[in-house]
This record gives C-alpha cells, structure tokens and sequence, in this order.
C-alpha cells in the first residue's frame, strides 16, 4: 500500500466513529408526549343514539390497552363482552341494548398511558343520549388539598342519602379532576338533590380502602334548579380526617412589642384535659396552633410573666372560648386585650 491509500485510510476510519456519534439515536427520538382521545362515537352531546350502538373511542396514538381499559368508566355502566381494538381506537359492544331515553356519562381516566408509557394526565369525559333530549345539568367546582394529593381525584355524585359504597354498582354520576384540582360534573338532573364526595385513591388501585384512602363529602347537599342548571361550587378544601388540624388565634394585647412578657395562645381538649397545645404569640398578638387533633377543644391566651412558658398561678389570662378543631379548615378565635397586670 503506498503512502496516499494509507493516508485516506487513516482519515476514513478516524471519521466514521465521529459521524456515528452525531447521528439520531436508533428508532428516532424518544417520544414524551402524552396521549389525547382524538375522537369519539357517538359523538360527546349527541342524542337519539340508537339502543344498540357500539361506542368507539379513538387515540392520538398507539396505547398501553391494558391502561386504557383499565381506567374506563361508564354511567350507568355498559357491560361488554370483550373490549375490541382496532389500530388506536378501543371498541365497546354492549352486552345488552342501552337504556332508553337515558343520559350516558363515559370517562377515560388521566391513568391511561401511551406506548411508551406516558400518561394523559388530563381525564376525558362524554356523554351521549338515547333519548331525545340530553341531561344538560352541570357542577364546577376545584379541590383544595390540605396535605392531601387532589390531582386527579375521582369525584361522585348520587342522590342525597345513598351511601358511597353504592358507587360501586354504578350509581349516579362520575367525573376526575384534572391537574389542578379543577372538576366538570355533567348529566345532572334538576330538581334532583345529589351528595358529591371526593375520593383520592393513595394506593392506586382505583377502589376505595377505608384504611388508606381519603374520602371527603361535600358539607351541603347539591340540587340544581331548571332554568339554572349550572352551578359553580366554591372552593373545596379536602383533608384526611385522620389529620390534625390548625387552630389560628389573634389578641390585642395591651403591652408593646418591645416589652418582655409574651402572650401565649392555649388549648385544652374539652374531652381530655390532658391532652393541650399552646403556642406564641407573634408581635401582632397572632399565633399558630398546628398539629391539634379533631375534635371541641377550650381555646384562651396568657401573658407570661416569667417567661416559662406556662400558665402559672398570678398570670392574666383570656376568658376561654370554645372551638371544633377539623382538618379541612382552620378553627379561628378571637380575644380582646389582656388586662394590665
């Protein structure tokens, strides 16, 4: 070999390692983005749908099955004898006719995942109608956590009185939040009164535990009227009951900041006096009593004089005030300034 085939040999094998390297990585690139529902049959809001329709959900993308079926609700429930797949559209044949004259509510959940194992994220809900008209009733609504995860929490609503576990057949009506908590509950009928509970599912197993879960219930019964038949809920403040609670607490205290004595913030249960808190007062004459669990305690505040920080025989303090400590939202009390000692 001479001198210039060497040379080009040399230069050939030391470029082709450097042009593999700049190269797309096998199979093109990774794929992060979340699934959507692109269709749907019928059609979401569609009425007259015949009795013995097949219902058809199309995917932007190929889907992990399992995941899809795994997280597909219906109200009231259509059994199937089998789910059918044809390319990226999941097709249900029911059992038996539908309903007449019924409002269907179908959900795909924010757990159903692509291929390549991404999430929705965000759930997907239709109705459809076999009757003439569609139930046109609607409940908004955004779920607060209070150490509690509410992203994606399903929500129910069935009518006042019936226990949640009836949920469980496919009683009333079903919807999941989204990212942020916010919830769109349709197909309610008017001048109809419906409890709606909120369930987060911690174990993920989509099926409530009593022991793990958390399941909060909407403190006023809901019913819409015709002719108003939406309704935006205020803000929800969902807690674990087994969770303590926060007592906050304010007093207008007759000495200035600068001054030593500090005031403090008391409470005592009013079913076992030895279980209390206390806590102190800012320069505002605000203080914070976190932790405290469920239940009446007798709130009071107190000036420290020796700075023990405990009550003591000769110390001014508060009349006492009573309170119910809850851990979807803080229990408030209020004191006047404390005499002069």
């Amino acid at each position: 070999m001479n001198g210039r085939n060497l040379l080009l040999l040399v230069l050939a094998l030391g470029v082709l390692p450097s042009c593999a390297r700049k190269g797309p990585p096998p199979g093109g690139p990774i794929d992060f983005s979340p699934p959507a529902v692109s269709s749907t049959f019928p059609d979401s809001g569609q009425a007259r749908v015949p009795l013995d329709c097949r219902i058809s959900i199309g995917f932007s993308e190929r889907m992990e099955r399992r995941t899809v079926e795994d997280w597909l609700f219906t109200r009231p429930p259509i059994q199937t004898s089998s789910a059918g797949w044809k390319q990226n559209n999941l097709i249900l044949t029911p059992l038996e006719p539908l309903r007449p004259d019924t409002t269907y509510t179908v959900l795909i959940g924010a757990g159903a995942r692509d291929s390549h194992g991404n999430l929705m994220g965000e759930p997907k809900l239709f109705l459809f109608s076999t009757g003439e008209v569609m139930l046109n009733g609607v409940v908004t609504g955004k779920l607060e956590g209070r150490r509690v995860r509410v992203e994606n929490a399903m929500l129910y609503m069935v009518p006042s009185g019936v226990p949640f576990r009836a949920t469980e057949d496919g009683i009333g009506r079903i919807c999941q939040a989204g990212k942020a908590g916010d919830f769109r509950m349709p197909g309610i009928e008017p001048e109809t009164s419906y409890d709606l509970f909120c369930f987060v599912d911690r174990n993920g197993n989509r099926a409530y535990d009593e022991e793990d879960d958390v399941l909060a219930k909407y403190k006023w019964p809901i019913q819409l009227e015709k002719g108003n038949e939406s309704v935006k809920l205020p803000a929800w403040f969902v807690a674990d009951p087994k969770e303590p609670g926060i007592i906050l607490g304010s007093v207008g205290d007759s000495l200035s900041a600068k001054q030593e004595k500090q005031i403090f913030g008391r409470a005592v249960s009013t079913g076992d006096s030895t279980v209390s808190f206390s806590a102190k007062a800012d320069t505002l004459g605000h203080f914070r009593i976190d932790r405290v669990p469920a239940g009446e305690y007798s709130v009071w505040c107190f000036r420290d004089t020796d700075g023990n920080e405990k009550q003591n025989p000769g110390e001014v303090f508060s009349e006492k005030t009573t309170v119910m400590v809850k851990p979807e939202e803080d229990s408030k009390a209020k004191f006047p300034p404390l005499p002069k000692q």
